[in-house]
């Protein structure tokens, strides 16, 4: 079988402990991604010009990374916060896994104007869905919180997109 790639993505692959490794993934939440997923992470590091961050802070890097089955596929998807420290800003990836290939794909991006953690929420939980009352929420999903943001990302299987709802 023939491997053909990028020379740097081969590097990466195939050395882990390469130096860009090191840099973005020495912590313990994300030394246990697969390769193919960090490789998207240092893919879609960047925005408008701006670059964002795995964060190299250990406290921090409790906060910033998720699990949960977020397009409702039976299959554990990820969600990772890339910081911006000089700007003080966050952007939200969801990494998907396509079915049928196995392969990881970017299914959402979204950048904050504020550093915010995540945490998952479980099929079921009680969020606000565009109304005052708690509601179930249909599958799993991801809370994200900022300095002055309360916000689930939920995906929605008859727009198949992800909505997001204010939470109080």
């Amino acid at each position: 079988m023939l491997l053909v790639c990028h020379p740097q993505e081969y590097d990466f692959l195939k050395y882990p402990d390469t130096d860009q490794y090191k840099k973005y993934f020495s912590l313990s939440p994300f030394s246990d991604l697969a390769s193919k997923t960090k490789k998207l992470v240092l893919d879609e590091d960047y925005n408008n010009g701006t670059q964002y961050y795995v964060t190299q802070n250990a406290e921090r890097a409790k906060n910033v990374l998720s699990y949960g089955d977020y397009d409702k596929d039976g299959i554990i998807d990820i969600a990772i916060v890339l910081d911006n420290n000089e700007k003080q800003i966050s952007r939200l990836l969801v990494i998907c896994t396509n079915s049928v290939t196995k392969e990881p794909y970017l299914a959402f991006a979204e950048n904050y104007s504020d550093k915010v953690k995540i945490k998952n929420i479980k099929k079921g939980a009680s969020v606000f869905m565009n109304s005052d009352d708690f509601n179930p929420s249909p599958n799993d999903g991801i809370m994200i919180k900022g300095e002055d943001i309360k916000l689930a990302l939920i995906y929605n299987n008859n727009l198949q997109k992800f909505k997001t709802y204010y939470q109080e």
